[in-house]
């Protein structure tokens, strides 16, 4: 049975599209593929010599993929539930960030700089700090290309008020013995 749909119906919305779809043979074409994997499919795994074989390699391979599903799974759980578990010193510690903690003293603060110092740049030995009263002095060597992030990175400090850059910048080739040597790489480079 065949027969001609007008263009001009199917534009002006005559026809509903489910209609159309069950009288084209390009969307009976779908069916012919499904239905030649399937058969393709149940012969490679019914096959009477191996097929016992494949179905067995199925089920392990198939189980595998279960168990790294699972292992994935609860990796990030974890890691959720450790992001989660940190939220509430994060927030009781955020005051901090807007200056509005207890005054810091000195030598904890330079402890502080330090540490994060030793995130940003190659070399944070060669860096001397000093603070006195929230504002943090840096003196010494360091390479021109980490000064802006060095300086970033103190100003973020909780307790720094003022930063003072008293250093001296070097480019990559000085013979500066503090700046000698490739340094521990750095998190953000």
């Amino acid at each position: 049975m065949s027969f001609e749909i007008d263009d001009d119906l199917i534009n002006e919305g005559a026809w509903p599209q489910a209609t159309l779809a069950k009288r084209r043979p390009e969307s009976r074409l779908g069916g012919w593929v499904a239905g030649f994997l399937v058969g393709i499919a149940s012969a490679y795994f019914l096959d009477p010599d191996r097929g016992r074989r494949r179905r067995a390699m199925f089920v392990d391979q198939a189980g595998r993929r279960v168990r790294e599903a699972a292992i994935w799974v609860g990796k990030k759980q974890r890691h959720v539930s450790h992001i989660l578990e940190g939220l509430p010193h994060r927030f009781s510690h955020s005051a901090a960030y807007f200056g509005e903690a207890e005054p810091v003293d000195d030598e904890r603060l330079v402890q502080r700089v330090r540490a994060q110092m030793g995130r940003v740049t190659r070399h944070p030995g060669s860096i001397f700090v000093t603070a006195r009263a929230g504002r943090v002095t840096l003196t010494g060597p360091v390479m021109a290309d980490e000064i802006e992030h060095v300086m970033k990175c103190v100003r973020m400090v909780p307790g720094v008020k003022h930063v003072v850059n008293a250093t001296t910048s070097y480019s990559r080739g000085a013979k500066v013995p503090g700046l000698q040597g490739e340094g521990k790489p750095y998190l953000n480079g």
